[in-house]
């Protein structure tokens, strides 16, 4: 398996999400202009998205944009509204592709018999959205946690003047999955509704 922390270099960046693989729904993606934060399209990557909805809505998605897009962006600004409630949202912000790939990296250079693992755990929660269930290795949430914390220690990815409380985890990793997933395959950007939590 190729380290995760450079499957970002190696992701096909320039590749055209699946979605806008139909002939009509690729005019759109040449129509409209690309968000700023750009997402790669990864192998492996699922199918169903976002998964609270049955397959039957997310193929029916898949053909129209404007819905596609109207619901995402609904869901984006509904997810960051409730992040920003007291007492609520400390481990709801996005990391860019780019943040992620030095959390790995840094999590390379920690000397313990999991990092491996929780590198490959937390590469397949980010780029492929799969949920921990389905990511088939030996190691706890708990070990995965301890690592990305002294890893964003070390790379020191939350900033001084940002939200007070932030703490990352494996929460932030799949959002930072999903309101991606969100922009690329809606074609917005997501830092609008993210406003100071977007590292």
């Amino acid at each position: 398996m190729k380290t995760p922390g450079k499957h970002f270099q190696e992701s096909r960046l320039d590749a055209i999400p699946p979605i806008f693989r139909d002939p009509h729904q690729r005019l759109l993606y040449n129509f409209y202009p690309p968000p700023p934060i750009t997402f790669p399209v990864t192998d492996g990557e699922i199918e169903q998205f976002p998964r609270f909805f049955s397959m039957k809505t997310v193929d029916g998605l898949k053909h129209r944009f404007r819905k596609r897009r109207s619901l995402y962006r609904q869901w984006s600004r509904e997810v960051a509204s409730n992040a920003r409630r007291p007492g609520r949202g400390k481990h709801i912000f996005v990391l860019k592709p780019e943040t992620m790939n030095r959390l790995l990296d840094a999590m390379e250079s920690i000397q313990s018999a999991g990092s491996a693992n929780a590198q490959e755990a937390l590469w397949a929660m980010y780029f492929q959205g799969k949920n921990f269930d389905e990511i088939e290795l030996v190691i706890s949430k708990k070990t995965i946690t301890r690592l990305l914390i002294r890893a964003e220690r070390i790379v020191g990815v939350i900033p001084e003047d940002a939200p007070e409380g932030l703490t990352i985890g494996i929460p932030t990793i799949k959002l930072s999955y999903q309101m991606l997933r969100c922009g690329r395959d809606g074609i917005f950007d997501i830092q609008q509704y993210f406003r100071g939590r977007v590292f």
